[in-house]
């Protein structure tokens, strides 16, 4: 809501006065809640050869959403509701190829370009390089190839040149995309690894070529409340608007829309306007829990959030 001054002039009505304070407690609330997505700074992290990456890519192409963040070049990993479930229990294959002979001379000799590089051989399949990590600071300033460093020092896995690897590319061999999830604390991140895997003789091998380190974006569009008495959703409707609707009646509420703000380490946080006798005096805040806990209010004069509904799920 925005009021020229002019058009309350030369004589101020208590309606356009009214209007006028409203629409500044609305701008200076909008300022001082405005904060970033805690992914958007981050920064990703990534172990290997670049150039491998792609020729693995053209052969098994990713179908995994990535979102540019800063500083440039690094990368959140978008994943749904469903996805994030599906991805917290195991390395899952999002992309799988069984290489034909034209293939595979194709990637030995992506292999031979880089064959200095060194990457983890795994005698099992679905091995996961992370599932939980301490380090501190943004992705973006890890050490090269620290990713692969996991794998050395704590799956015991052998670090194998590239030239040698190449060596097992054969026909019938097979490349992967696969993910799963890892924390640090109350961050989620995906691990996305390409690999390639071939059974020689009767022994199994894994070569983990390429893997990245990126923090999640939840793409959350309903929050459904679960307490089985005055359920509601809220629903993304476009952009940043989102809408509740109420479950037992079966209708949207008569209220102001929400306005989404920005995705915290465990939580949505959205504003809307709080209206006393026809006037906007501030701006309530509300943060919905992205692992299944509460909705939760702080209202405009108030410094702490208070629970309307103990528990939530989320698509």
């Amino acid at each position: 809501m925005f009021v020229k001054p002019e058009v309350c002039a030369p004589r101020v009505s208590r309606r356009c006065f009214e209007l006028l304070v409203s629409a500044s407690m609305l701008l200076a609330s909008n300022s001082a809640i405005a904060e970033e997505s805690w992914y958007r700074g981050t920064g990703s992290h990534c172990s290997g050869n670049v150039s491998v990456s792609a020729a693995l890519g053209a052969l098994a192409p990713s179908t995994l959403k990535l979102e540019p963040t800063a500083p440039a070049g690094n990368y959140a990993i978008v994943l749904t509701p469903q996805e994030l479930a599906e991805f917290k229990s195991q390395p899952v294959p999002r992309a799988n190829v069984t290489l034909s002979a034209a293939q595979a001379t194709d990637l030995r000799q992506a292999l031979k370009s880089a064959a200095d590089s060194k990457v983890p051989l795994f005698f099992k399949l679905g091995v996961s390089l992370l599932t939980s990590f301490t380090v501190t600071g943004p992705l973006s300033s890890f050490g090269v190839g620290w990713l692969f460093d996991q794998a050395y020092s704590n799956l015991e896995a052998p670090a194998v040149s590239l030239s040698e690897t190449a060596h097992f590319i054969a026909e019938g061999g097979n490349v992967s995309q696969a993910v799963n999830v890892a924390s640090r604390n109350e961050e989620r991140f995906g691990v996305v690894s390409q690999a390639y895997s071939v059974s020689v003789g009767k022994e199994f091998r894994s070569f983990n070529l390429y893997t990245c380190l990126y923090p999640i974006n939840i793409n959350v569009t309903k929050f459904t409340t679960a307490s089985g008495m005055n359920d509601k959703k809220l629903v993304k409707v476009s952009g940043d608007t989102w809408k509740q609707w109420d479950v037992t009646d079966g209708k949207w509420d008569a209220t102001e829309p929400y306005t989404y703000l920005y995705q915290s380490e465990a939580f949505y946080y959205f504003s809307k306007p709080a209206i006393e006798n026809n006037a906007v005096v501030g701006q309530n805040i509300y943060r919905l829990s992205t692992r299944g806990g509460a909705w939760e209010r702080k209202r405009f004069d108030a410094q702490k959030f208070q629970s309307m509904y103990a528990s939530l799920t989320m698509e």
